[in-house]
């Protein structure tokens, strides 16, 4: 029978004794596609918890329970409002497990996500490490806590924490590249692009690239091999594998990081070399500007001493491979890839396999289409939009890229007879698109309860009419408990395009500071809602600090400033 048909309490009673006596908690999972089940589960495992607290029993039952029991109702329940973003009482039900049995790691691994989820980087790295600490010959919890770390800021920790898994003696960096930690790379690439270091991040991107590449020359080497050996139904899989290897999510993602970062680069380009993101500059004083500046600096120095220390290790280096591998890996100059003079054009290199084989990314047609509309290219501009709108169809970004194209031909009606031609063929609906403004009225109207549709539209209000700023700023920070995504993520997201000048143009702070107080009481526990001084006394509060083992940032208000680029994506 299976487990989701017992729909009553009295049937699922002992089916949950049973499930936590013997630990095994993921046969409670296929219950969540069901509210009712929800609700009863929920109800009586704090039954259950109350009743274990008392007298270390079951409702009903004379046996008395082990302690472990207790602990895995604790662990349960914490996943339990987790999943159903109840950080409060998530929170309270990991702490009583850790007071418990303060020795499990998997407890302070589940307080990490539970920080990650709410939105809160820097909580989740600390208890990441706490669980680390506890177990440091794990090679999972190592990683975990190395993508933790990363995605909080603290890239040199990360790198710390990933040294662990090569040999001594060598250089870290160089070997994974050698050993392809594209996971490593890619994390290590979206937290240079956020912390505003654009030419890391190309270099880590271009990296993952030259390992798909690698992997492509890989096949001749079996190309006897396989004939030899008469293994020709392996080796035509192999060739099949190789037509498509760059729709692998890890090509993808390292492309969408790249993409993100050569559009910054072409819109902004004198701030390439300097690595601050456009986006912080937007919402900063004299003053604040002034700190980054002096900021990034002392980051280039640094960089600049751990290149050349580098050089130093690889030239001591007795091992041909890792000296060859080193000579190439020196062929990727940082520097270059953020001052190019042709950022389009290079980011071609991560566009064309992403559309040549028909990825199932809608976001990587998104990015397409904005670097084709960069580079006046308006039917490749249509076939992204259409291979977007196959594979989702009401996605509020497809709403931008077609109200700019449509923008886009009405001003150039004279010059482009032919898109024009082969427009009315594929994209029907123009010819009943009369006016833009009351098409993404229309549009309003017919998802106004969808906070991502609302600034879509806010965005192509402001894109067709400068003058409209206001109405376009009230559309995006419009946020109510009826609407359908009312997440954190979404929310920063609005946060992030309002202090864009080149989405809503300088926006009156005071409307800015508003929307974060609206959302720090909605979700208290998210991090790019507070400001540096908050996140600072949290910091010093929970005793969030940096490993002491190494050489590192020892300033607490260098760390909350990292995490509060972060929180711009």
């Amino acid at each position: 029978l299976p487990f989701f048909v017992l729909c009553t309490e009295i049937r699922t009673r002992h089916i949950y004794i049973y499930g936590f006596n013997c630990a095994q908690l993921s046969m409670y999972i296929c219950l969540f596609c069901f509210l009712f089940q929800v609700s009863i589960m929920e109800n009586l495992l704090i039954a259950y918890v109350d009743s274990l607290e008392k007298c270390s029993k079951f409702p009903e039952e004379t046996a008395v329970e082990a302690p472990c029991t207790l602990l895995w109702l604790y662990y349960y329940l914490a996943l339990h409002f987790d999943y159903l973003n109840n950080v409060d009482s998530a929170l309270m039900y990991v702490n009583k497990g850790i007071e418990h049995t303060p020795t499990l790691v998997e407890l302070y691994m589940v307080k990490a996500r539970i920080y990650k989820h709410a939105g809160n980087m820097l909580e989740a790295a600390h208890w990441i490490e706490e669980a680390q600490s506890l177990d440091t010959a794990d090679r999972y919890i190592n990683s975990k806590c190395a993508k933790y770390m990363l995605q909080a800021g603290r890239i040199e920790d990360g790198i710390f924490m990933c040294s662990k898994f090569i040999r001594e003696g060598l250089s870290s960096v160089e070997s994974f590249s050698e050993m392809q930690y594209m996971w490593f790379e890619i994390e290590c690439a979206r937290a240079y692009r956020k912390a505003g270091q654009y030419g890391e991040s190309l270099k880590k991107c271009h990296e993952v690239e030259r390992h798909f590449s690698d992997i492509i020359d890989d096949q001749y080497d079996f190309h006897n091999y396989c004939i030899r050996r008469v293994t020709i139904c392996s080796y035509i899989q192999l060739l099949r594998l190789e037509d498509c290897l760059r729709e692998h999510r890890f090509f993808f993602r390292a492309a969408k990081c790249a993409l993100k970062v050569y559009l910054s680069i072409y819109d902004s380009p004198s701030d390439s070399g300097t690595g601050i993101d456009n986006a912080a500059q937007n919402g900063a004083s004299s003053r604040e500007l002034r700190k980054l500046h002096r900021k990034q600096k002392k980051q280039a120095a640094k960089a600049e001493q751990q290149r050349l220390n580098k050089v130093k290790s690889n030239i001591k280096s007795k091992q041909d491979g890792i000296a060859d591998d080193c000579k190439r890996q020196s062929q990727i100059s940082a520097e270059k890839l953020a001052s190019t003079s042709q950022p389009l054009e290079d980011a071609l290199v991560f566009l064309r396999p992403l559309i040549q084989l028909n990825c199932t990314y809608p976001q990587a047609y998104f990015l397409g289409f904005e670097v084709y509309y960069r580079k006046n290219k308006p039917l490749l501009m249509l076939l992204c939009i259409k291979r977007a709108e196959r594979i989702d169809p009401d996605n509020a970004q497809l709403h931008v890229c077609k109200v700019k194209y449509l923008k886009y031909l009405q001003d150039n009606q004279s010059s482009i007879d032919v898109v024009h031609e082969v427009t009315g063929e594929v994209f029907p609906e123009r010819d009943a698109v009369l006016d833009l403004s009351d098409y993404n009225a229309q549009y309003l109207q017919a998802h106004h309860n969808s906070i991502r549709h609302r600034l879509a539209v806010a965005e192509v209000m402001y894109f067709l009419n400068r003058e409209k700023q206001a109405e376009a700023v009230e559309v995006a920070i419009k946020v109510e408990n009826s609407m359908q995504d009312v997440t954190w993520k979404v929310c920063r997201k609005v946060l992030h395009r309002l202090s864009n000048r080149a989405l809503f143009g300088v926006v009156d702070p005071t409307i800015i500071e508003n929307y974060k107080i609206a959302c720090r009481k909605r979700f208290p526990h998210a991090a790019a809602f507070f400001d540096q001084s908050s996140l600072s006394s949290t910091l010093l509060a929970n005793h969030v600090s940096s490993s002491s083992d190494h050489d590192n940032t020892s300033d607490v208000n260098d760390v909350v400033e990292g995490l509060y680029d972060l929180s711009l994506p």
